[in-house]
């Protein structure tokens, strides 16, 4: 009889422990989703500068050089998903210098990412991602006089 009437007593807790416990479980797994969401478009962006920077390094001259890592950057983010409109800022002075001396491209890159995965209550909805590379011009190039 007294086991009986300690059941009758428990019964309906583990429905209350599930209520209490869902909200922060479900709000554990928003926040790593959202963590998630905000690694992956900065590195996006991180690969877009270093692709930018590399695509102008191998161009002939300073003019295509830029209009080379203002396209590939648009394309890496386009390819990787990232959809923003970005602020580049091509830095081909490197073409200018004397054969025999290091030059590089510098791409800084700017991005407005949306993060739509998940609807959080004081979570950003938007986030402003930038990232910086440079690549060598090769030391022995014909360049421009």
């Amino acid at each position: 009889m007294r086991g009986l009437r300690s059941a009758r007593r428990e019964r309906g807790s583990a429905t209350i422990e599930l209520v209490t416990v869902a909200p922060a479980v479900l709000l554990l797994l928003a926040l790593v989703v959202l963590a998630g969401q905000i690694a992956l478009a900065r590195q996006s962006v991180t690969m877009a500068a270093f692709d930018a920077a590399r695509s102008g390094s191998l161009s002939a001259d300073a003019s295509s050089a830029e209009t080379a890592a203002h396209e590939a950057a648009r394309t890496s983010l386009s390819q990787r998903g990232v959809e923003c409109d970005p602020s580049i800022a091509v830095d081909a002075s490197g073409f200018r210098l004397a054969p025999g001396v290091q030059g590089y491209v510098t791409v800084a890159l700017s991005c407005r990412v949306a993060l739509d995965a998940v609807a959080l209550p004081g979570a950003p909805g938007m986030i402003t991602l930038t990232a910086e590379a440079r690549s060598p011009v090769d030391l022995y190039r014909s360049r421009p006089r």
